[in-house]
């Protein structure tokens, strides 16, 4: 079997080789990170402990210091409001003015400070962004089918690290 998508001969091949990388991602997460995910957000909701480790403490009070930590950094970060950098010479000064406005508009704050608290909880934070419209298709008088834009939104979100897979057959750590 190919090892990479350009190796692939055919449709076939591309969809076999691509089903066998979500099989492994998935195999992975079920054992390492799915794993560490629960125990880390068990840690964050103060629920790390079995009955009968809180009955040797005689069931005492005791600070969580991992939700302490993650509601004191994770503001702290998400306030502080991202500079962004465009290297573009042509339409760095239109980009960064959009982004500008797109933080106001779409409030990007909320969802990033959400991002921030996933980064110090699971290790991992993950923010979809993306356009999202609504298209119909209507006939013109001359019979001719052509798509009109009904709706449109530009989409920023955290996206729950429990939802994503990593491609562990990837070389480049950051396409992983």
């Amino acid at each position: 079997m190919a090892k990479m998508d350009k190796e692939a001969k055919n449709e076939s091949d591309l969809y076999d080789m691509w089903k066998s990388k979500v099989s492994v991602a998935k195999d992975h997460f079920d054992k390492f990170k799915g794993k560490e995910l629960k125990q880390y957000r068990k840690a964050y909701e103060g629920d790390q402990w079995s009955d009968d480790q809180k009955a040797k403490y005689n069931n005492e009070v005791v600070d969580n210091m991992v939700y302490m930590v993650v509601s004191t950094l994770g503001p702290a970060i998400g306030m502080s409001r991202p500079e962004v950098y465009v290297t573009s010479r042509k339409s760095s000064v239109m980009i960064q003015t959009l982004l500008d406005f797109m933080w106001k508009k779409l409030d990007l704050e909320v969802e990033f400070m959400k991002t921030i608290s996933d980064s110090l909880i699971a290790h991992d934070g993950y923010q979809y962004t993306g356009y999202d419209m609504e298209v119909y298709e209507t006939e013109t008088d001359s019979g001719q089918k052509i798509d009109l834009i009904e709706s449109e939104n530009i989409v920023c979100q955290r996206l729950d690290p429990a939802f994503v897979l990593k491609d562990m057959m990837s070389r480049s750590e950051e396409r992983r």
